[in-house]
């Protein structure tokens, strides 16, 4: 899954020649457009991460979709759009209740809780937009935990992995 083809989300796609590649119908067309030459949108995008994609489009194992979609019981596939055209986020069903992993919906916490978004977008009322899905997500109950994309407060936030390789990096929800 590509939540958007941004490089710091979209690398390393050919270390799995032979799997699917899901990723929102508009974020492809959008990267696969004249638009993803431009300069202001050029600067995020890696061209070989472009390229496995267009790779995975050809052997026609890119998988696209538009709005929802379950990807298996209990993980579902959300489109927002804002900071990409196809800007996704995963909600994925936990034993402590619906985690949203908000990827780049969401950078850091202080932007989505201030209603101030990242500085980067592709549409910035998208954005807010996105900011509007995700607050009726959690005022409605359908998710209980929120995880940014890049804030280190996230660390703060769940409870701590204290052992192993994972400690002081990782955090967890839920026991399972």
């Amino acid at each position: 899954m590509i939540t958007h083809a941004h490089y710091d989300h979209a690398g390393n796609l050919d270390l799995f020649p032979r799997s699917r590649v899901i990723m929102s119908g508009a974020e492809h067309e959008f990267w696969s457009g004249p638009m993803a030459e431009r300069r202001q949108f050029k600067h995020s995008s890696e061209d070989e991460d472009l390229a496995q994609i267009a790779a995975a489009a050809a052997e026609a194992r890119l998988v696209t979709f538009s709005g929802r979609l379950e990807l298996a019981p209990g993980v579902e596939l959300i489109e927002v759009g804002g900071h990409t055209p196809g800007q996704s986020v995963v909600k994925v069903a936990t034993d402590e209740g619906a985690v949203l992993l908000a990827s780049d919906a969401i950078h850091y916490y202080e932007e989505y809780e201030d209603d101030l978004p990242f500085m980067f977008v592709a549409d910035l009322p998208g954005m807010y937009s996105a900011f509007d899905t995700i607050h009726e997500m959690e005022s409605s109950g359908e998710i209980q935990h929120l995880v940014s994309g890049h804030d280190p407060d996230t660390l703060n936030r769940f409870t701590p992995v204290t052992t192993g390789r994972l400690a002081g990096i990782a955090a967890t929800i839920g026991n399972k």
